[in-house]
């Protein structure tokens, strides 16, 4: 276990999630990223809630904050980046894979100094999603950005090979979701994809936690 819930600020977004155990929890995941050097993190919702949708924002503002410029890609359509903004659908990454949008038009800053969004687009992603492709607008962005935050959604094929390129993995779940007899076939799921670094986000009107599930050196929590 990384953290254990701790003090903090509201959050500006869910009013389900306790104030102090975010501040504490987005503060560590800050401190991971910043001291391993990571440079692209994926993002995997095990429940596509909304709630863990806002604590990703809050990390990259965290980071923003202290100075790590981040940009997020919105890999899967939830539609949570648009219900967050409060904007209409605008070109996105699946404008930019069919070629209909270049990088410069799908890029935002609406989220505020130092952070970037592109969201999944008016369009339909493509499936299976281009890997060739995602890794060049990946590499792009990782010239632009300090970090490269891409928000998978639900675990599939696509979004495990994504995570794979990708130093850190996020899991978000909520605390019932992470006692399910599945959970541990999820995060099993990412270790046979080759998934080398992650961490599991709890996320609810009760809990908020932050722990290694999967690490170089093969630990993983007993949680399922």
């Amino acid at each position: 276990e990384l953290s254990a819930p701790g003090g903090g600020k509201p959050n500006p977004f869910a009013s389900a999630a306790a104030a102090e155990p975010l501040r504490r929890m987005t503060s560590d995941i800050a401190r991971i990223v910043t001291s391993r050097k990571y440079r692209r993190l994926a993002v995997l919702d095990l429940d596509n809630a909304i709630e863990g949708f806002e604590v990703v924002v809050e990390i990259a503002r965290t980071l923003a904050g202290a100075g790590r410029r981040a940009v997020l890609v919105e890999a899967g359509e939830t539609g949570h980046l648009a219900a967050l903004e409060g904007t209409g659908v605008g070109a996105g990454l699946a404008e930019l894979l069919d070629g209909e949008a270049g990088l410069g038009e799908v890029l935002s800053e609406r989220l505020g100094s130092g952070m970037a969004v592109i969201s999944a687009g008016r369009g339909t992603l493509p499936s299976p999603l281009p890997q060739d492709r995602m890794a060049r607008i990946i590499g792009a962005l990782g010239a632009r950005y300090d970090i490269v935050i891409i928000l998978g959604g639900a675990i599939s094929a696509d979004t495990l090979r994504l995570a794979a390129s990708c130093d850190l993995t996020l899991v978000t779940a909520s605390a019932e979701t992470v006692q399910k007899p599945g959970f541990k076939s999820s995060i099993e799921a990412l270790s046979g994809a080759g998934v080398q670094e992650a961490v599991v986000i709890t996320t609810g009107p009760r809990a908020i936690g932050l722990y290694e599930a999967i690490s170089a050196r093969g630990q993983m929590p007993d949680v399922a």
